[in-house]
């Protein structure tokens, strides 16, 4: 009796435990497809780095792009004369979910990543751009809070044409691609440059660098001078060498960039002279600030005297005297011509 009771109690004993273990194998089981549930729809579904850090397995990709040197953008650049260098920092690091550690640790430790540089836009009229490299290469460190930095350096250059003084804008793009169930990031920066003064003249004398000019009659020179510069331009004009014989004058002018406008020196000489030489001298200064200014040219205009002007060598008579005298003359024949008649 007492043995048969002592085999009941062990069969119930028995049949528990085999009731516990196949609960439990149900909700491991279960747990475990929740688990890789939640997994895939995670993998599947795109986030923002915001979005990343509300959620249990999630991941993304940050860029982060710093101008070192933003305090360079107020200088302008040379045209045609330097390369200006404008460094960039490009920051990396990655958003993660609750539970995004385990998983990163796993899969991810070490992966390489490409960091895409790619010029959106720049003044393509008057800059060139420069990036030595369009891809930055890491790879993802042990821990997954670690932020990794690399620098770039870009260059820029301006032509004659960019305006003076004008802000231009290059804009560049860094992008991450979606790396496993990291999710992709791209963000732009603008850099602001402008390019400095750049004055060029054309002077063009119309008549010749020998011009021949009558003493004692005021002779106007047209010159035609053309802004080949950047910015509007006046043009100080100056007599830098000039005979005390010749009377000149010359005026200043402001001439739009590509324009082209007339001026003229004036000159009144006396009569000697054989060939006399005037040095002009023309400085373009930006109409803006006219404290910045280019280059200054000179040329020499030589005047040959025409010989139109003769002195006198003698005694001037004057026509109406000898009109006058031919008059009494006549007058003297006539009234002596009648006394002879009244006497026979």
């Amino acid at each position: 009796m007492y043995h048969k009771i002592n085999m009941m109690l062990k069969n119930k004993i028995l049949k528990m435990v085999l009731n516990m273990k196949k609960n439990l194998r149900t909700v491991n089981t279960t747990m475990i497809m929740c688990i890789l549930f939640v997994s895939v729809f995670a993998f599947m579904v795109p986030i923002s780095p915001v979005k990343a850090q509300g959620r249990l397995f999630d991941f993304a990709s940050v860029v982060n792009i710093i101008w070192v040197n933003v305090n360079e953008s107020g200088i302008a650049i040379e045209p045609l004369q330097e390369y200006r260098e404008y460094e960039l920092k490009i920051e990396y690091s990655i958003i993660k979910g609750l539970f995004g550690g385990l998983i990163y640790n796993f899969l991810y430790v070490g992966r390489r990543v490409d960091i895409k540089l790619e010029l959106i836009d720049y003044p393509r009229e008057w800059s060139t751009v420069f990036i030595p490299s369009d891809t930055i290469t890491v790879n993802l460190p042990r821990n997954v809070n670690q932020l990794i930095e690399k620098s770039i350096v870009i260059m820029v250059s301006v032509d004659e044409s960019a305006p003076a003084y004008k802000d231009g804008t290059i804009s560049i793009r860094a992008t991450v691609p979606k790396i496993g169930i990291i999710d992709g990031f791209s963000k732009e920066v603008q850099l602001t440059v402008k390019a400095a003064y750049f004055p060029m003249l054309s002077i063009m004398p119309l008549l010749g660098d020998k011009i021949k000019i009558s003493p004692y009659k005021e002779t106007k020179i047209p010159l035609d001078i053309q802004n080949l510069g950047n910015g509007r331009t006046r043009v100080f004009a100056e007599i830098e060498n000039a005979s005390k014989n010749f009377n000149v004058s010359i005026e200043d002018i402001i001439i739009d960039v590509g324009e082209t406008k007339q001026i003229f020196l004036t000159v009144i000489a006396d009569h000697k002279f054989d060939v006399e030489s005037i040095i002009l001298k023309f400085t373009p200064a930006w109409s803006e600030n006219p404290v910045l200014t280019g280059k200054s040219s000179s040329f020499k205009l030589s005047f040959i005297n025409d010989g139109s002007y003769k002195e006198d060598l003698g005694f001037k008579i004057d026509i109406t005297i000898i009109i006058t005298v031919i008059v009494i003359i006549i007058l003297i024949i006539i009234s002596v011509l009648l006394l002879k008649r009244r006497k026979k």
